[in-house]
């Protein structure tokens, strides 16, 4: 059996869904990381690009009405996250909200279902990690 990589197919909403799959461990494990961490364990290149795949998530976490998972990935200098993810004003309350969540117990959304949440809402990031 030959098991396929995220690099294989590397759309903006199989990335998010490879995103949300690392944020809910985060979250289990009450974690944050850097832009340029959560690129690294997402073997992707590009921090610049990781925008739009954390819009993704945001936006999906916002339709579905579940705290943002996005508020883990934060800037390495400020270790705040990024303006253009934070559509939130309470990032600790939210934060704590996002670390006792049972992201377990969901199924993860599809490629599919990220890519609507963004049509609907999504508009271009840009991630300062500097």
């Amino acid at each position: 059996m030959t098991m396929e990589r995220f690099s294989d197919n590397s759309t903006p909403e199989n990335r998010a869904l490879q995103a949300w799959l690392i944020l809910a461990g985060c979250a289990a494990r009450r974690e944050t990381l850097t832009y340029t961490q959560l690129c690294e364990r997402m073997g992707y290149g590009s921090v610049k690009a990781v925008g739009k795949i954390l819009g993704r998530v945001m936006y999906f976490c916002q339709a579905a009405n579940l705290p943002p998972l996005t508020i883990l990935v934060v800037n390495k200098n400020t270790g705040r996250p990024g303006v253009g993810l934070a559509l939130y004003n309470d990032r600790d309350v939210l934060r704590e909200r996002v670390y006792k969540h049972n992201w377990y117990g969901l199924v993860p959304p599809t490629p599919a279902e990220l890519a609507v949440a963004w049509e609907s809402e999504g508009e271009e990031f840009e991630v300062d990690e500097e």
